[in-house]
């Protein structure tokens, strides 16, 4: 039984306003409804699955029941609180691929109140009109049964009983709890009338149905209530009544279409539940194809099943003795119950975290009365959207193709609706987002991804950090597939974190599709499925110790030999240079100066390596930046496979110079094919011009390149500011950043490409120049690409994030080879 004590007159008997839907997926996308019609992703149900909104003006909304139509549109319905404390009805419209309907209310929203309105239920007909049941304040503050219209375009439908309204007073408090369209169309709706159960049905337009019981009312007494019926293909209706007196007992009641008992059943179409331990409180019916009676409900933190045949008889074979018990760990009650064409039961529930609201849950049982184990493989699938806030479920419902779609309402600062869909299976039905351009990772305003690469399969891998509800720093991993959804097999719905608050540096997948992360001064080894892989290292991480103090490692690579070198520095007196080679089993490589570990201090001041590369001869280039003067420059040491430099290499092994005079930022090392390293940098100093170096292959500059081995990217208006590279199968070098728009005075993700002589490829994009285009209501201020990776038939993907005025979202994104987006 719901009970709110909330006493609130309006200034009017009665309001109808239509609000503003503002969806989004995990932050993915913000307005759907001023999405163009053309163009719009196949699916929404992505980002992970989900579809939230902050539905009109409500301050607090919660999605308390969902249905699909005929054509599979999707109605969400439930509460709407306003800024006075008042609530309404509202219903959300969505096309069968998430987007909002802008052909229902306001942008797929409308909202109904009377007085003050509570939400039970939602009905659907068969021409598309909506009805809405639940109760509302009067004017002399009790509570009157009430059933709603809504015309297939949102507005009130005034044909329906008073203006769109069926109000259920019998003299008392009544409230209704279910409703059911029979199939001469009649409208049933069932709950609570004065402290005692009842049933109320109209005609289709609302009157009474006289002949249903008495002027279409049948009055159960004693003090119950109607929590939940079901109809049958013969209008039969069986009615769950819970006795709310002292005792726990409940009744099961069968009625004709005529309101009068049904003698078959029980004898006297009631039957008793009384044995004691069961309370099924707030309870459940549902009717499988066959007639049986599925009854659910809870007894203390456990949910409790019971199966009856079409008689009214224990049904034995169902768990052996007609009843079920699941204790899922924390007192758990059934929110709402669906059975598909197999007979499987389908139970939202929500599981209680302390003081929060805790997770919304999905159970799938077998027709047996045992937990299906094929469905995420124990039966239950959990998530929690908002951490500590809370989520909680309240409607399930099952689309074609075996999806389930689950509603309920997200407990933040702002408390919001969501739909939630899984897959058959139980995993998300994670199918990625796409504007047309960009996918979006994690989108929790507070994730950025650092770097992209492909698997063996053409999935991607994406490398990014994010900020906890605690403000603690952690690592993820995603994986997408190659279609553009997330690989569900991988990590937790596709993705994996690493609890570790220390910021990511780098990762690489190697070639058995392990994935190795360094994190500070920690190397991490995942499986291809993005578990720990505890044959490196005994547990899955490398701790590398160099007796200085502090140390970070910034890049690594994959050798021929399947060794792992790992480059970065270490801090003393000065900072040094180190590199590390690992063994596949995690242990350090002795061969590789003795310990396998390398130091080094050029001794001209602080020193830091951001990235390795290995030579077609074996030799290792490691660059960064160093302090001459104490200014910054760039620097590329090459060393030979056991650590010790190649003398033959620039001077002595190491190349430095100060090539525009003033300080510079290491931003990207790579190696054509002919063995030449290119280096990536930006200038310090305002305009933080873009500059490329490139060596021969005995580390002397390449006249060949820009005519001196240096080209620069003047820091102009539209001009790319690097961040990454890229060498293409063809030679061409691509460059990632960001790009000044100076239309909207923001930072947008660019690149550019160079021809192999150093000269702008004018083919590319618009004059040699592709820059990502934004589709989001937020203003970005200072978004970038940082990392890139090469298709395999000439698309590249980049990542990155996108920086607006409430935090940071992650992305990645597919260039074709021309230089223009498309969808993934």
């Amino acid at each position: 039984m719901k009970i709110l004590f909330v006493f609130l007159l309006q200034a009017l008997f009665f309001t109808v306003s239509c609000g503003n839907i503002s969806a989004s997926l995990e932050g993915a996308l913000d307005n759907p409804g001023s999405l163009p019609s053309e163009g719009v992703p196949r699916d929404l149900f992505a980002a992970r699955g989900f579809l939230t909104a902050k539905m009109g003006e409500a301050t607090d909304s919660r999605y308390q029941s969902v249905q699909i139509a005929a054509d599979g549109s999707i109605f969400a319905a439930g509460e709407c609180v306003d800024a006075s404390n008042a609530y309404s009805f509202c219903v959300s419209k969505f096309r069968p691929n998430g987007i909002p309907d802008s052909t229902f209310g306001k942008n797929g929203q409308a909202s109904v109140g009377y007085y003050s309105a509570f939400f039970s239920q939602i009905a659907l007909q068969d021409d598309g009109r909506v009805l809405l049941a639940g109760s509302a304040f009067t004017r002399s503050y009790t509570r009157d049964g009430l059933v709603v219209r809504l015309n297939t375009d949102g507005s009130v439908d005034e044909s329906f009983a008073d203006k769109g309204f069926y109000i259920f007073d019998n003299g008392g408090t009544e409230e209704f709890f279910d409703m059911k369209i029979l199939g001469d169309k009649t409208i049933c709706a069932a709950g609570l009338a004065d402290l005692g159960a009842v049933v109320a049905c109209v005609n289709p337009d609302g009157s009474p149905q006289t002949n249903f019981a008495n002027a279409g009312k049948l009055e159960l007494g004693d003090g119950n209530e109607i929590t939940s019926f079901a109809v049958d293909d013969s209008d039969n209706l069986y009615l769950f009544r819970y006795k709310i007196q002292a005792d726990t007992s409940l009744k099961i009641h069968k009625v004709n279409s005529a309101g009068a008992p049904d003698t078959g059943f029980d004898g006297d179409g009631v039957l008793e539940i009384s044995e004691a331990g069961v309370d099924l409180f707030a309870g459940i019916l549902q009717l499988q194809n066959d007639g049986k009676i599925i009854l659910a409900g809870y007894e203390d933190s456990e949910i409790i099943l019971i199966r009856l045949n079409a008689d009214g008889s224990v049904d034995p074979s169902f768990s052996g003795d007609g009843k079920t018990k699941l204790n899922l760990g924390a007192p758990a009650r059934p929110e709402d119950m669906v059975l598909d064409s197999d007979g499987r039961i389908y139970i939202a529930t929500n599981i209680p975290d302390g003081d929060s609201f805790g997770e919304m849950s999905v159970v799938r049982m077998l027709t047996d009365g045992n937990l299906d184990l094929s469905f995420n493989g124990t039966g239950v699938k959990s998530y929690d959207i908002a951490g500590p806030a809370g989520t909680q479920a309240f409607g399930i419902v099952l689309r074609d193709g075996g999806k389930i779609l689950i509603a309920g309402g997200v407990y933040a600062d702002l408390n919001k609706s969501f739909l939630w869909q899984l897959n058959s299976d139980g995993s998300v039905d994670s199918g990625v987002f796409s504007s047309g351009s960009y996918i979006e990772i994690l989108g929790n305003n507070s994730d950025e991804a650092l770097a992209v690469q492909k698997t063996s399969d053409g999935s991607l891998v994406v490398l990014g950090d994010l900020i906890d509800a605690e403000g603690n720093v952690k690592t993820y991993v995603s994986k997408i597939s190659a279609t553009g959804s997330y690989d569900s097999s991988f990590g937790t719905e596709g993705t994996a974190i690493i609890p570790v608050h220390k910021f990511p540096a780098a990762f690489k997948v190697l070639s058995d599709d392990r994935i190795a992360i360094l994190l500070e001064d920690e190397i991490y080894m995942l499986t291809p499925k993005g578990a720990l892989d505890t044959s490196f290292a005994g547990d899955g991480s490398l701790t590398v110790d160099l007796g200085l103090g502090d140390h970070i490692l910034r890049a690594l690579t994959e050798l021929p030999d399947k060794k792992i070198l790992a480059v970065g520095s270490g801090y003393d007196v000065d900072d040094r240079v180190i590199a590390v080679r690992i063994l596949p089993d995690g242990t350090f490589d002795a061969t590789f100066d003795s310990d396998g570990k390398w130091m080094y201090d050029f001794g001209v001041g602080n020193d830091v390596a951001y990235a390795v590369e290995i030579t077609s001869s074996g030799d290792y280039l490691i660059a960064g930046e160093l302090s001459q003067g104490g200014a910054r420059d760039l620097f590329v040491a090459c060393l030979k496979a056991d650590g010790s430099f190649n003398t033959s290499f620039a001077s002595a092994g190491f190349f430095t110079s100060d090539p525009t005079g003033s300080e510079e930022l290491f931003r990207g090392l790579r190696v054509d094919s002919q063995g030449r390293p290119l280096v990536l940098g930006r200038r310090l100093s305002y305009p933080n011009d873009t500059i490329i170096l490139r060596l021969t292959p005995a580390g002397t500059l390449d006249s060949s390149f820009d005519g001196d081995g240096l080209k620069t990217l003047l820091a102009t208006a539209g001009a790319v500011q690097a961040e990454n590279l890229l060498l293409q199968d063809d030679g061409k070098i691509l460059i990632g950043g960001k790009a000044l728009n100076v239309a909207t005075d923001e930072m947008e993700p660019a690149l550019v490409r160079l021809n192999t002589d150093g000269s702008i490829d004018t083919t590319y994009g618009v004059s040699g120049t592709a820059v990502l285009p934004i589709v989001k209501n937020e203003l970005y201020t200072d978004s970038a690409i940082y990392s890139l990776t090469q298709g395999s038939n000439g698309e590249v993907y980049v990542a990155g994030h996108l920086d607006w005025h409430m935090g940071a979202d992650s992305f990645i994104a597919r260039i074709g080879k021309d230089g223009f987006f498309g969808p993934l």
